[in-house]
């Protein structure tokens, strides 16, 4: 009985653990969005806010990453590089001219092609020279921190090609939320494997002691 008794017990346990496990990543993710999303909202009021889209960021991982306070300033930095290498530097022109050009119609909405290479080159590089600079504050804290700039690469690409694609049909104030929900959504799954296994330590060390 007390075997049978202690095998229960620990399938309730472990049931119990998923689930919290489960909740605990879900609610990274949602939270990760958000933080997103509100992001772009703030960027929208001046030129002066868009550096600050690190702060938002911080105050989720936070929770799950203690003394993470560089990564608002890596952020920063990590914008303003991108943005002296797009612009001033004319990055961004020379992706333009090299951008093959026409136009595609998709689910009957003529689509230009070069517009669409042009937000996904761009957001790519803009993604991934930010990916950097927060890998560099990322990679003291957790394993595996590398994969970090591959996921902003895939955010930049989602969040550009998203842009592209909704531009001609949607509200010219809703492309820059639809594209940052692009970005949170790749980067956000991306968060969850690199940190479930952390979270998961934290939990059962929670149940242990409860």
């Amino acid at each position: 009985m007390k075997r049978a008794r202690k095998f229960f017990n620990n399938i309730n346990a472990d049931h119990y653990l998923f689930k919290r496990l489960a909740f605990s990543l879900l609610s990274l993710w949602f939270w990760w969005v958000v933080a997103n999303l509100i992001n772009v909202m703030i960027g929208q009021l001046s030129f002066f806010t868009m550096p600050m889209f690190g702060i938002l960021q911080w105050l989720v991982l936070r929770k799950y990453i203690p003394h993470l306070g560089r990564w608002i300033l890596a952020s920063a930095y990590g914008w303003i590089t991108a943005y002296l290498i797009i612009y001033v530097f004319k990055i961004g022109e020379k992706i333009v001219e090299i951008a093959p050009q026409g136009y595609l119609l998709i689910l009957g909405v003529t689509v230009n092609i070069q517009g669409v290479w042009t937000y996904i080159l761009i957001m790519f590089l803009a993604s991934t020279v930010i990916g950097v600079f927060q890998w560099l504050v990322l990679r003291n804290h957790i394993r595996y921190a590398i994969w970090w700039i591959f996921a902003s690469c895939i955010g930049g690409v989602a969040k550009g090609g998203a842009i592209a694609l909704v531009l001609p049909i949607v509200d010219p104030t809703l492309v820059e939320v639809i594209g940052s929900l692009a970005y949170g959504t790749v980067t956000g799954i991306a968060l969850i494997g690199l940190l479930k296994t952390r979270i998961q330590r934290h939990l059962e060390q929670q149940m242990y002691w409860s």
